[in-house]
């Protein structure tokens, strides 16, 4: 086997597979060997609220501070409060109304996301939910 031969004569590369690597150009092992992904995540440490930058996605631990509100002017709008020794910054999530049961007052919570002002207030949205327990940095 060399780089000009079919990713279909890879072991474990079927014909479904095969067509799903012709899909994104990938004919031959060749190919298959500089493929790179169009992007990719890179979950860094959790860092403090007051060192969080703007437009920038970050993850931050804290508290979950006050009671999760669910507003509903046409778009259902779940939003709080994430508090740590640093500050606070403001948190929302579109169309997720469950949180409001699934995230209690108290709770520490690793969130991660882009962080962006709004009328002069610091808000996270739809950040991503991680608990402590889930070893958030060793993804």
């Amino acid at each position: 086997m060399n780089e000009q031969s079919g990713v279909g004569e890879l072991k474990g590369i079927g014909e479904k597979t095969e067509k799903l690597f012709q899909k994104l150009g990938v004919f031959t092992v060749g190919d298959l060997i500089r493929y790179f992904p169009r992007g990719y995540d890179v979950y860094d440490p959790p860092v403090s609220i007051g060192e969080i930058q703007e437009q920038k996605v970050q993850a931050v631990r804290g508290m979950i501070y006050g009671t999760l509100q669910v507003s509903s002017r046409g778009a259902q709008v779940t939003s709080g409060y994430l508090k740590d020794m640093t500050g606070t910054i403001k948190i929302v999530w579109y169309r997720m109304p469950f949180l409001r049961n699934t995230l209690q007052n108290g709770q520490i919570v690793i969130l991660r996301g882009r962080v962006v002002t709004k009328k002069g207030v610091r808000v996270m949205e739809h950040p991503e939910i991680f608990s402590p327990a889930d070893s958030y940095e060793k993804n």
